[in-house]
């Protein structure tokens, strides 16, 4: 299987002088096999997790030989899935398999979401942000990568890790599972990812060249990245961002959009701010709300008119008095030229 993926291009590095804690965002590694007739109840307990909580860690399934090297999913990357089923020694312990954070290995689907939650109430010393373009038509695109350090890290021999997964993938497999989830794609730039050096107050800026083959249903699949250390195998952070969040268009970036669009805020779920992007086709008056779960106006972050061009704003967690918000569920709106749309994103403190 060829890749067509392009290397890491760039790092560059800045320092801040600042130290506070971040929310983190759980991993969740499976191992699976489309023969493996213990893993559907598994694969389901996964799936009804996630549809509970989707904002709350992020997946990645691998498929592995056993018992049977005919899944499609397995031969579809040989080498990224054997590379991280090595990775932990899964062949020693068969699947189903689970790792939360590299680790903790939950021997039973019923513990999953006690385990997830459990990582997420540490705080992280790391902050990830996602963005960056694709272009439909040629079906490729760039991903760019922010990582601060909010707190002194004490691990070492760190990594940073990024998997293109797809969900809602149909294939009646041997074990009866119809609907296949997060099912790995690509490991980038390969599977032994890209080393990362960083100290508290630092923030590191990471560009990959990403590239799908028409076999991959962009508009079900998402990047999960996360930073590993390789001397005991825990992870940081993770983060995610599904490919439709992405700005459209490459080949005409930076030059005026033509298209009024509104991405998905990031980092999601978010602690201290978060950063929301959005492109208007044409000169138009616009205005940028954020709404709480019943619908009351918490803050405008911007109301006046705007040319045609892309454009980020930071909202700090803040509603219209400067007073904090408090964790939960929210919406913010855009509305320009004659439209509006909305989006959904979580605050964890």
């Amino acid at each position: 299987m060829n890749r067509y993926v392009m290397p890491i291009v760039f790092i560059l590095l800045l320092f801040v002088d600042k130290a506070t804690a971040t929310q983190r965002m759980a991993l969740a590694e499976f191992y699976t096999n489309t023969s493996c007739t213990n893993c559907p109840a598994y694969e389901t307990a996964l799936d009804q997790i996630i549809q509970a909580h989707p904002d709350a860690f992020a997946t990645v399934r691998y498929h592995v030989s056993f018992p049977s090297s005919s899944d499609p999913f397995y031969r579809f990357n040989i080498s990224d899935n054997n590379a991280r089923a090595e990775y932990y020694n899964v062949a020693g312990s068969g699947v189903p398999y689970m790792k939360i954070d590299g680790i903790i290995t939950p021997t039973s689907y019923t513990s999953y979401w006690y385990s997830i939650q459990n990582r997420d109430t540490v705080s992280s010393p790391l902050s990830i942000s996602l963005s960056g373009e694709y272009n439909p038509t040629a079906r490729n695109g760039n991903l760019h990568i922010s990582i601060e350090a909010t707190s002194q890290i004490t691990a070492t021999n760190l990594v940073v890790q990024i998997a293109l997964v797809e969900s809602n993938i149909y294939y009646s497999a041997p074990n009866g599972v119809n609907i296949h989830n997060q099912t790995l794609r690509f490991l980038l730039p390969n599977a032994s990812g890209t080393p990362l050096t960083i100290a508290n107050g630092q923030t590191v800026y990471l560009d990959q060249a990403f590239s799908c083959t028409t076999l991959i249903v962009t508009d079900n699949s998402e990047f999960i990245v996360w930073v590993q250390s390789q001397t005991n195998k825990e992870v940081l952070q993770a983060s995610k961002i599904g490919i439709t969040n992405l700005t459209v268009g490459i080949e005409d970036y930076p030059a005026l959009p033509s298209v009024f669009s509104l991405n998905q805020n990031y980092p999601n779920p978010f602690n201290a701010k978060t950063i929301i992007d959005y492109s208007i086709g044409k000169n138009s008056d616009v205005k940028l709300s954020v709404y709480d779960l019943a619908g009351r106006l918490v803050n405008t972050l911007y109301n006046g008119a705007q040319e045609a061009g892309h454009y980020q704003v930071t909202w700090d967690g803040k509603d219209r008095n400067g007073n904090p918000t408090a964790s939960g569920v929210y919406f913010y709106r855009l509305e320009a030229e004659g439209k509006n749309v909305t989006r959904r994103m979580v605050m964890l403190k």
